[in-house]
Formats: structure tokens, sequence, C-alpha cells
């Protein structure tokens, strides 16, 4: 899922998937087709919310 997704998923805004992601170091699993970078669910949500 790109920050989008996952802000929307959790409701949360962008910038707090953003900062939250940043904080615990989550690094993007890959690239979609439009370059944007796709997270792994498994790491997302643990750092969401610890």
């Amino acid at each position: 899922m790109n920050i989008t997704q996952i802000a929307i998923t959790f409701d949360l805004s962008r910038d707090t998937v953003r900062k939250r992601l940043r904080a615990a170091n989550v690094g993007s699993a890959m690239k979609g087709k439009k370059r944007e970078d796709l997270y792994d669910m498994a790491q997302v949500g643990p750092a969401l919310f610890s």
C-alpha cells in the first residue's frame, strides 16, 4: 500500500503516516507502477501504533 492508502485505511493524515514511518525507520518495500513507494503492511501496522 502507498502512504495515501495507509492513511485512508487507518483514518490518519498522510503527514502523520509519513512521520511515524520515518520515526520507526520503515522503508518502502518496493516501487509501484507509478513509481510511488509501497510499504509492507506487516511493518506499517506496528510502526503506526507503537
